[in-house]
C-alpha cells in the first residue's frame, strides 16, 4: 500500500541529500540551476515538513550522514553531517555539522575545519 506524503516546501529538481535522523528524514542542499543551501525535515508521524536554518555553504552531490556529535561541540546525541560536494564555485573540501542544539543554543550548521591533510601548505620550491 502506498500513501501520498506531503510535498517538500522547497522544490529541488536535482541532487538533494536525504539523511535519516532518528524518526525523521532531513533533506539538505540540492540543485535548482545552482547549488542550494535549503534544509528541511520531514516527520512521517505527522506527514509534515519543517524548514530549518540553511547550510552555510550551498552544495549538491554531497555526502550526508547521521552520526554522534563531535565532542568539541559540547552537544550530546546525533548530529547530521554535510560532506564535500559541489558548490557554486566548484568542488568543496568543506564539511558542516549540525545537531539538536549546538553549544551557542543555535541549530545553525557549524562548519568543521578541513582534515589536516587539506590544511597543509604546499612545499616550498627548491632554488
Amino acid at each position: 500500500m502506498r500513501e501520498r506524503c506531503a510535498p517538500c516546501r522547497t522544490a529541488r529538481p536535482a541532487r538533494p541529500r536525504p539523511v535519516r535522523e532518528g524518526n525523521r528524514l532531513r533533506c539538505e542542499g540540492g540543485l535548482d540551476g545552482t547549488p542550494v543551501a535549503t534544509v528541511e525535515v520531514f516527520c512521517p508521524a505527522t506527514n509534515t515538513w519543517a524548514k530549518l536554518p540553511p547550510l552555510q555553504v550551498a552544495r549538491q552531490a554531497h555526502g550526508g550522514a547521521a552520526a554522534p556529535c563531535p565532542g568539541d561541540l559540547k552537544v550530546h546525541g546525533t548530529c547530521v553531517y554535510a560532506i564535500s560536494g559541489t558548490g557554486v564555485a566548484g568542488l568543496l573540501p568543506s564539511m558542516e555539522v549540525y545537531g539538536p542544539a549546538l553549544a551557542n543554543g543555535s541549530t545553525r550548521p557549524t562548519p568543521c575545519p578541513p582534515p589536516a591533510s587539506a590544511q597543509r601548505q604546499p612545499p616550498t620550491p627548491r632554488t
